[in-house]
């Protein structure tokens, strides 16, 4: 312990000794903040500090954060880290590179303390290639209630890369790491490895391309006596991408994005366990995307492509195996029509097919999507412009087994929207928007008039925003949202589609906000909201014969009424430091419920020096 306590001192007379004599490469940073949510508060605060003393460069993190939940118990929760990494220059080639770390993670009496020292030596002195080993010290201790586990051991590793080469047109870029931690509990090891290269030629054709490689291991010891068994437990990832771009006759592009990915998860065990097997799963996939770009009259820009992609899933047998193909035929175009016009579209075609790997699963089928939105845009004068927006989605499930065939459905989407804004003059802005929206889930074959499963929605919303700079130091923002949504049943009566309404819902929303600048650094912002939502009812008074027909009675289900006050102010010392507050007051009231108050409020400090 007196050992101890001499190692901590002369830290501490170290660290003094920088913090006097060295000099900041970048300005140290201290952020605090503070915020309150009712009964939960949280503190999460950072300080970053640089030193620089010629060959040594130092770099010091502190982090802390606590949450304290009050109800409906007292509950802490921390979490602090500490980070000292240094680089000292033996010469132009070799340095070495400490690196310290600690971590306490707790949540009442469960406590988590994470250390690891490291030493590196980085050499670049040779001609292509540069190499960093290191040796390490890693110890993780968990204190449970009434338990104590040590997880603790000795670190070893290499890194190695290559310095840029060029190599048949390419700029080759290559990299290598293997790390072992031989622990007491868990040890384990990972390899990685990357090759990569670019080559551009031309104007701007080029090609990208990468390989990478990663396995991970670590092994578990089941039992504390002379017979455990030690199991495997080994993660393998790899992956190849490619993606290049060429110029073809007559100025059109095309362009190829290739990924291809395969990763296994299993357990290895040094003696026949069997029941560990049942775990092992890996994850393929093939995904190829060819694009043609082409560019007409300098007014039309027109992009088709194909994109390809499959996957599998295997878990050894269980219901998750899954093997999936996706094919998509895709066009976007946009032009110029006039001086004040432009039109832009875009359209999706595809097929998506999921199938069992080993077997026919009862949900193989086949989603046909067809997505088509259109865009319109005029400018009417300098003041005064708008958009006009449509669109048109639906995805049609197909179930290749008969016998699940009445779960063939439709789920199509129509949307029609509208945005305008009007500037009357220098100091005002208005927008208004609107748009409708109606979504339709129908079942091929059904055709019921009682109990269907075919539903709707429908919606449709006004935006109105201003934007009013009465002064230099004075703008006001106010706005209103007015939201209309139902839903209910599709019947099929008289070879037609009508609906029944099961519920409908307003929503209103008024927003008064405005920002005063009493100072060019001191910023005041008040904000008002006042929203009212109504949910209705919809009630039959016959029978259930003949839904159509029947009288409907609309009763009011919920009203929620919402009136929120927020105040922020913001001092700026300068373009990276300030003081921030806020303060938000929610009244919340709910039919037959007691009114709700709810606080929050939030500090920050950002201060570098």
């Amino acid at each position: 312990m007196a050992r101890f306590k001499i190692i901590i001192v002369a830290c501490g007379l170290f660290g003094v000794n920088l913090w006097l004599h060295a000099t900041n490469i970048n300005p140290s940073v201290l952020a605090l903040d503070y915020s309150q949510s009712n009964n939960t508060y949280n503190w999460d605060n950072n300080f970053n500090r640089n030193f620089d003393l010629g060959r040594l460069k130092c770099d010091l993190d502190i982090n802390a954060n606590s949450t304290l939940m009050k109800k409906p118990f007292k509950r802490w929760q921390e979490h602090l880290r500490a980070t000292f990494s240094a680089d000292y220059k033996i010469s132009s080639n070799l340095s070495i590179v400490p690196y310290l770390s600690h971590t306490r993670n707790a949540l009442q009496q469960r406590i988590v303390y994470t250390s690891d020292i490291k030493l590196a030596t980085p050499y670049t002195g040779f001609k292509l290639l540069k190499i960093n080993p290191f040796i390490a010290n890693k110890a993780v201790k968990n204190i449970g209630e009434g338990s104590v586990r040590v997880n603790k051991g000795i670190g070893y590793g290499i890194s190695s890369a290559l310095k840029p080469i060029r190599l048949l047109y390419n700029d080759i870029n290559m990299s290598i790491s293997y790390e072992n931690y031989d622990l007491n509990k868990i040890p384990f090891s990972e390899f990685n490895a990357r090759l990569g290269g670019t080559s551009v030629w031309g104007k701007s054709d080029s090609l990208k391309w990468e390989m990478c490689d990663f396995e991970g291991s670590k092994k578990y010891y089941s039992g504390e006596d002379q017979f455990y068994e030690i199991i495997r437990q080994v993660k393998v990832e790899r992956h190849a991408n490619c993606y290049t771009r060429v110029t073809l006759p007559g100025e059109l592009v095309a362009k190829l994005n290739t990924f291809i990915s395969f990763s296994s998860y299993y357990y290895s065990p040094k003696r026949g366990i069997p029941a560990v097997s049942q775990y092992d799963n890996y994850n393929e996939e093939e995904t190829y995307n060819l694009q043609f770009e082409k560019a007409l009259f300098n007014k039309l820009n027109i992009s088709t492509g194909y994109r390809w992609e499959k996957t599998e899933e295997d878990y050894r047998g269980v219901i998750l195996d899954q093997w999936t193909e996706l094919g998509e035929l895709s066009l976007k175009a946009t032009a110029d029509i006039g001086p004040n016009d432009s039109l832009a579209l875009n359209i999706i075609v595809g097929v998506t097919s999921y199938y069992g790997l080993h077997s026919i699963n009862n949900n193989d089928r086949d989603m046909k999507t067809n997505i088509f939105n259109i865009q319109y845009k005029h400018i009417f004068n300098r003041y005064f412009s708008g958009e006009l927006r449509g669109g048109y989605s639906n995805f049609h499930q197909i179930y290749t087994r008969s016998i699940n065939s009445a779960n063939n459905n439709q789920n199509e989407t129509f949307l029609l929207a509208s945005a305008f804004l009007w500037k009357p003059g220098s100091n005002i802005n208005i927008s208004q928007g609107f748009e409708i929206q109606a979504n339709y889930i129908s079942y091929d074959y059904d055709r019921q008039t009682i109990n269907t499963r075919n539903r709707i929605f429908r919606r449709g919303s006004s935006l109105t925003q201003i934007i009013l700079k009465l002064t230099d130091k004075f703008t006001v923002m106010p706005g209103y949202i007015y939201r209309y949504e139902d839903y209910g049943k599709l019947f099929w009566v008289e070879d037609n589609w009508q609906q029944a309404t099961g519920w409908d819902r307003r929503y209103d929303r008024i927003d008064l906000k405005a920002s005063y600048h009493l100072f060019p650094n001191f910023h005041f912002e008040p904000e008002y909201v006042w929203e009212l939502k109504k949910e209705f009812d919809h009630a039959y008074t016959k029978d259930n014969q003949h839904p159509i027909s029947e009288d409907i009675i609309r009763k009011e289900k919920t009203r929620d009424l919402k009136q929120t006050t927020v105040i922020t102010v913001t001092w700026n010392f300068s373009q990276t430091e300030f003081i921030s507050a806020s303060y938000n007051r929610r009244l919340w009231k709910i039919r037959d419920r007691d009114e709700d108050v709810d606080e929050f409020i939030n500090v920050s400090v950002r201060y570098l020096f």
